[in-house]
């Protein structure tokens, strides 16, 4: 159900799949640690269509889809799988799983119910017990208000000496390379917020806009938008042992737009 926030191999490299992929995630949180969680997942569809015939054509050979929907997340969200994994929660349990067709996108809107928040597993399966989840926690504090504690794994790096990047050349990218990123990540966007009933006093994160703070917002098709920017991504040391510290530093030295990263650890009170 929950995408891992492995923000930065996002960065990257994108699969196939995901480079079309639009998600929206919102936890929604009461003070006395319970709510919802929100997630829509869209698909660019006809290019998911086009591609696997690219490469059907190239293999010479032909992909037959096992799922009986063009709907996408069909199979991954089928309400008896999502139970399944539900089951191995503690106190949640799915609300309504809506399946979405609209402006050329296909998808699914999932709403989870949660008794404690502190007992939610953010991570790429509902229930999975990965050794790198996002990690959530609420306690109340000398003043009795709530206190919400999202952390991000981060891990150290030294992804520059490990991934063979870095190169110092401030060369924009060739007129045919960003027609062909910015196609292949058209419509590519992941979000991810927290968004708390009552009233927020203060958090440690710079992307707040009324009670809503964001946690993640990676918007692949601006990034693309600004050639001149793109530059600075030479200088950036993306790779698999980047961490969320490394990442904020390199986007924040590349003047690079289009992204919103936190802290490793984000904190948010609220009464």
């Amino acid at each position: 159900m929950f995408r891992r926030l492995a923000l930065i191999p996002l960065l990257a490299a994108a699969v196939l799949t995901s480079a079309c992929i639009t998600s929206t995630t919102t936890v929604k949180v009461k003070a006395n640690g319970s709510g919802t969680v929100e997630q829509v997942m869209l698909m660019n569809t006809a290019m998911i269509e086009q591609m696997g015939q690219m490469i059907t054509s190239q293999m010479g050979g032909s992909v037959k889809s096992k799922s009986k929907s063009s709907n996408p997340f069909e199979d991954a969200f089928s309400e008896e799988k999502m139970k399944a994994d539900l089951a191995k929660m503690k106190g949640v349990r799915l609300v309504s799983r809506t399946p979405i067709k609209k402006d050329g996108l296909e998808g699914v809107k999932v709403v989870l119910a949660f008794d404690d928040v502190n007992q939610l597993v953010l991570d790429e399966n509902v229930g999975s017990k990965s050794s790198d989840p996002m990690r959530v926690s609420m306690t109340k504090n000398a003043a009795g208000n709530s206190v919400l504690s999202i952390e991000f794994p981060d891990k150290p790096g030294g992804a520059a000496s490990k991934s063979g990047t870095g190169a110092k050349s401030k060369q924009a990218p060739k007129a045919e390379e960003l027609a062909m990123a910015q196609m292949f990540f058209k419509g590519f966007r992941v979000q991810m917020a927290v968004e708390v009933e009552g009233k927020l006093i203060r958090s440690s994160s710079p992307y707040v806009e009324g009670n809503t703070v964001t946690l993640l917002d990676l918007d692949m098709e601006q990034l693309f938008a600004n050639p001149a920017a793109l530059a600075g991504l030479d200088e950036m040391p993306f790779g698999p042992g980047m961490s969320v510290t490394e990442a904020r530093a390199a986007l924040a030295k590349s003047g690079v737009s289009g992204i919103k990263i936190n802290d490793p650890r984000v904190t948010i009170e609220f009464r």
